[in-house]
């Protein structure tokens, strides 16, 4: 992967909104030395984790992460977002369920991914991105191939990246988009996929989904180059 591709300027595919609940706001307060992460030296932090280190990107309110974490104790979960309220929910979960295996950073994904390690990560989750549905927007869209050349960069050998939308547009566009990257392959060990995907557990953007009638999608690729 060449220098540019790890550094390249993207159109951010978020807009920072939304207000803190009070409890919110005194978990913010509280709590934030205790699970962010500071964005000044994300290559040290990195490397001073252990090897079974899980990427969230984008993860809403935390509510899927904190439960991933609960049921693996054993693996590291990193959990990259912009905005506060769900910062500031997830805090809250992990104070009052005494979850110690989950970091946060408040910040730009694809600029925090950049700046990690070469090969250090097992897997890169990234659940309900914005779809920006209107044909104006999709250029803000996450996922294109200079996202994908950093996955290349960042994963472990044999790790994956498990990503999960309601738009079928958006999942024809990721599948197309992975397919066409020489690095990576479907998932295809049958047991362990089902693993992975049992492993999933819905989010509040999901169920949103499922209510207005949209059909979940989830793509998973390992990398195999």
């Amino acid at each position: 992967m060449s220098v540019a591709a790890a550094r390249y300027k993207h159109i951010r595919s978020f807009s920072r909104r939304g207000r803190l609940t009070p409890a919110q706001q005194i978990a913010f307060d509280t709590l934030v030395d205790v699970y962010c992460v500071s964005d000044t030296d994300v290559e040290g932090f990195f490397k001073s984790l252990p090897a079974a280190v899980v990427l969230e990107i984008g993860f809403g309110n935390g509510e899927s992460l904190a439960l991933q974490a609960m049921q693996h104790p054993q693996r590291v979960f990193v959990g990259i977002e912009v905005h506060t309220p769900g910062i500031a929910q997830l805090m809250l979960t992990l104070d009052q369920r005494q979850i110690k295996n989950v970091f946060i950073l408040q910040a730009d994904a694809v600029e925090i991914l950049s700046q990690v390690p070469n090969h250090v990560l097992s897997a890169i989750q990234i659940f309900f991105p914005d779809p920006w549905p209107k044909l104006r927007h999709h250029k803000r869209r996450l996922i294109n191939t200079a996202l994908i050349d950093l996955f290349e960069a960042k994963l472990q050998y044999g790790g994956y990246v498990h990503m999960a939308t309601d738009w079928m547009h958006y999942a024809m566009q990721m599948q197309r988009l992975m397919e066409q990257a020489d690095a990576f392959e479907p998932y295809a060990e049958a047991c362990s996929l089902q693993h992975i995907l049992d492993g999933r557990p819905s989010t509040k953007f999901e169920r949103r989904g499922i209510a207005l009638g949209h059909e979940t999608r989830d793509l998973v690729y390992r990398l195999v180059l």
